[in-house]
């Protein structure tokens, strides 16, 4: 919707858990509620780490993966490279 900053960002607590709701209602972002941008930042890095998508995007993941990888098999076919990229691009 075409909503401006102050109102959008007065309407997520809404969608979220109660106690996150609650959480989000104190930032210093939301309080302000004047920059739709500024909000989403913030938010973004308070739950960064409660955040699986966020989680699998990260190189922590890509590195277990490998360690994973070596610890299985000493050489690894050209088969299972390819279904280690796929499960990675999936992720």
């Amino acid at each position: 919707m075409d909503w401006l900053d102050g109102p959008r960002i007065k309407k997520v607590p809404l969608y979220c858990e109660k106690i996150i709701g609650k959480y989000v209602k104190t930032l210093g972002t939301y309080i302000r509620s004047n920059n739709w941008e500024g909000f989403v930042v913030k938010l973004k890095s308070e739950f960064k780490d409660d955040d699986s998508k966020q989680q699998h995007n990260t190189e922590a993941l890509l590195q277990n993966m490998v360690q994973q990888m070596r610890q299985q098999q000493q050489d690894p076919s050209v088969s299972e490279y390819r279904s280690f990229i796929f499960e990675y691009a999936e992720r």
